[in-house]
């Protein structure tokens, strides 16, 4: 089997993948809803991706660390809900998604 075809366990095929990372960087990632989490430990984005739901993981180091004084809550979500989404979408159309499909955001990417 070639390279291209050849498939690790639990993965797709590369080529599925190249093709994939080409679309998504035609594409925009558009805000539809942001949350926190009941457990307040994170917050959730939903994007859409060209009619598919992206879901991205907004951790708690950096709400604490995106504006002073450190909250982790709604209010603060709120208020740099266009940064986080921002730092979204250069993180996809980097394709720098999780192999579970999420975006995860943490206090490094502050500085995206």
């Amino acid at each position: 089997m070639s390279d291209k075809l050849r498939q690790e366990p639990g993965s797709f095929p590369r080529q599925v993948l190249r093709n994939q990372t080409m679309r998504r960087k035609a594409m925009s990632l558009k805000l539809i809803s942001g949350m926190m989490k009941s457990s307040g430990e994170e917050a959730l984005l939903v994007m859409d991706a060209d009619g598919t739901n992206q879901m991205v993981v907004i951790d708690r180091q950096a709400l604490l660390e995106v504006a002073a004084p450190p909250r982790c809550d709604e209010s603060r979500l709120q208020e740099n809900i266009d940064l986080f989404s921002r730092i979204a979408c250069a993180k996809y159309d980097r394709g720098d998604v999780e192999r579970d499909g999420r975006i995860h955001i943490h206090a490094a990417d502050l500085g995206v």
